[in-house]
């Protein structure tokens, strides 16, 4: 009888276990919506990234009272398609928490709101890799860039969040560092501008080729939504001067590919949406939305500069870093899309100099 009640009580604590092991996490899909209805819907909306987006993945669940000791909203964050929240520790380190899914609503007014127009336009999400900032995460790393860790987590409905609970109730989002600067402060570029001006008394000198490595990890992922409101600042101290170096944020079109009719007559007159293809192609067109930035801040770098820049970056890139840094992506996505994006990455870092140089020559002459 003794026996029979240590046995009872082993196996009670083992599903006692269990039971807290589950609700740690859950098996749960990043956008069940864009499953792919059929080979008409996908002729005329593309394949794109419709398995990645509806395929269960295993994700820790977050919980807001333990993360990083606890944490407390601050505000309301995010821009017209993903939301996002603020958070911060006992510390006062600033965190992100971003829903991987977008809202496209907002881009259309109230009558639009249930169109065609609309419903397409929330389906081209699909193009967009649900996980890619995950591997973006990775390969800056490897290039020696300051730039978010992004964790994958599901977050449940909790009364914790308080007025914000429906902004990431059942949603899947990342969890990140607000300024990954090692522990230097960092600002967004408007806050960045007003710094100096009122800092009249100090010298600031932005690391333009630390910005040129940036941009070129920009073009070889194809991230073609990039503009200022997606790049932080930090600074160094040093030398009685204030060094400026760039932290890219918001990794959401890294690996960007839309198939279909209507994505190839969008193209006629978005050309920056071509895509993550095996070739870096025409970056003029990829970067549209980012060549005044980059006129302004790189076009008046010498040429050797670029060379250079293209080259270490090109090396610091071997195949097994790539390797390493795709697998980055969860196990169940890996295996549907994997192989392909660390074949294309490979083939694009191979082919990144003519482009690049093509496109250097395009801003410095408009500089």
């Amino acid at each position: 009888m003794r026996y029979a009640n240590v046995l009872f009580i082993i196996t009670f604590i083992l599903l006692l276990l269990q039971t807290a092991a589950a609700q740690d996490s859950v098996v749960v899909a990043a956008g069940a919506r864009y499953k792919s209805k059929g080979s008409f819907h996908r002729a005329m909306n593309g394949k794109n990234y419709r398995a990645e987006w509806a395929t269960p993945v295993k994700m820790p669940v977050f919980n807001i009272r333990k993360e990083q000791g606890g944490l407390k909203v601050v505000k309301l964050g995010g821009g017209m398609q993903t939301k996002s929240l603020r958070l911060e520790d006992s510390n006062g380190h600033k965190w992100v928490l971003r829903t991987i899914d977008k809202d496209v609503s907002k881009l259309f007014p109230k009558w639009m709101r249930s169109s065609p127009v609309r419903s397409f336009t929330q389906d081209m999400i699909s193009a967009s890799h649900p996980y890619a900032a995950l591997v973006v995460s990775a390969l800056s790393d490897a290039a020696g860039i300051a730039s978010p860790h992004p964790k994958l987590v599901f977050v449940k409905d909790d009364p914790a969040f308080g007025e914000y609970r429906e902004v990431v109730a059942n949603k899947v989002c990342f969890f990140e560092e607000r300024s990954p600067t090692h522990n230097h402060k960092s600002d967004d570029l408007e806050d960045l501008v007003e710094r100096m001006q009122k800092d009249t008394g100090s010298v600031y000198l932005l690391m333009k080729k630390e910005l040129l490595k940036v941009r070129l990890l920009d073009m070889l992922v194809a991230d073609w939504d990039r503009h200022k409101g997606q790049y932080r600042f930090g600074i160094i101290d040093s030398g009685g001067r204030k060094w400026v170096y760039p932290v890219p944020v918001d990794r959401d079109q890294a690996f960007f590919y839309a198939e279909g009719f209507f994505a190839g007559l969008a193209k006629l007159f978005t050309p920056f949406l071509k895509g993550y293809r095996e070739s870096p192609g025409n970056l003029k067109q990829l970067n549209y939305k980012t060549r005044k930035f980059d006129r302004t801040w790189l076009g008046d770098l010498p040429a050797n500069d670029w060379e250079e820049g293209i080259r270490e970056l090109q090396l610091q890139f071997p195949d097994s870093v790539i390797d390493a840094c795709v697998r980055r992506l969860p196990p169940e996505v890996y295996a549907l899309s994997g192989q392909t994006i660390a074949a294309k990455l490979k083939s694009r870092r191979n082919a990144l100099h003519a482009p690049a140089m093509r496109y250097y020559r395009f801003i410095s002459r408009e500089s």
